[in-house]
């Protein structure tokens, strides 16, 4: 009997021990199954927005707009794109091509080429490439609204500096500084983004203590008396007064600097926004 019970004991562990291993494969299974079905579920939402029913969003959103935007309306004009382009990336567009893959999606709801940055004769030839490279990236209603440019060489940081409504100098080495500096120019040539970029910055620094930007890890490169507050991907971004939060936004939004489309969903929206609105005719209107 004591032989038998222990034959016995042995096989129910034994059988207990199948058992579970066939339950761990089962689970196994439904679990790949449910991946499966999460995947192309996720597939399905992308294709959902993407084609032209997130250019009809975008659209109704621009259509329905009945006076001066708001920081808030600028990034529901940019969602519907922000939301496209990220299921873009996530199937594996490559970072590298980023800003040609930002302008070839906005282009689908703004009108791009037809217009062109204007120099004077001073220009250098190599700044002057820089930015006509850089303003490739940008609508054309946009690009028209950009003063004519003495487009100099700058070893270091850029440089934009308007000296009249008509006239103003940009200092670049690059096309990322030229990016940048482009934004300038923008924000300068309408007081309504002016407007929007302090109420940005007020709401995403309000509390925060300014502090000296030559201080910390990295403090090379800013002048004694250049400070930030805190509220943004980057510090520089979150300049005093807000003065740099659009070009920053700009150059980051469209080369993906500080990891922004992932970090700050918000602010890209907003960009994006911004770059549709005043890259439509909509925006001339009000």
């Amino acid at each position: 009997m004591t032989k038998t019970r222990k034959y016995t004991w042995r096989k129910a562990i034994i059988a207990a021990a199948l058992l579970f291993g066939a339950a761990i494969r089962a689970e196994a299974m439904s679990a790949d199954q449910l991946a499966e079905m999460l995947g192309i579920l996720r597939n399905s939402e992308s294709h959902s927005i993407s084609g032209e029913r997130w250019i009809d969003e975008t659209l109704k959103t621009l259509h329905k707009l009945t006076g001066k935007t708001g920081v808030s309306d600028m990034i529901k004009i940019g969602a519907p794109v922000y939301r496209h382009i990220r299921s873009l990336t996530e199937r594996g567009e490559p970072f590298g091509a980023f800003p040609e893959l930002v302008a070839a999606e906005l282009s689908k709801v703004a009108k791009y080429g037809g217009a062109e940055l204007r120099f004077d004769g001073k220009s250098h030839r190599y700044a002057k490439n820089a930015l006509l490279k850089a303003a490739s990236y940008l609508p054309a209603e946009a690009v028209q609204r950009i003063p004519t440019l003495e487009a100099l060489t700058v070893i270091g940081r850029g440089l934009f500096r308007q000296y009249t409504p008509d006239m103003a100098v940009v200092k670049t080495n690059g096309v990322k500084i030229a990016l940048h500096e482009l934004g300038h120019a923008l924000e300068h040539s309408s007081g309504h983004l002016l407007l929007l970029r302090k109420e940005l910055y007020e709401n995403r620094t309000r509390g925060n203590k300014l502090r000296k930007l030559n201080c910390g890890f990295f403090p090379f490169g800013y002048r004694p008396d250049e400070k930030y507050r805190a509220g943004f991907v980057d510090r520089y971004m979150g300049k005093e007064d807000g003065v740099e939060i659009y070009s920053c936004g700009v150059e980051y939004v469209f080369f993906n600097r500080h990891d922004i489309w992932r970090r700050d969903p918000e602010m890209t929206k907003f960009i994006l926004g911004s770059l549709i609105y005043y890259g439509s005719h909509i925006s001339g209107e009000f």
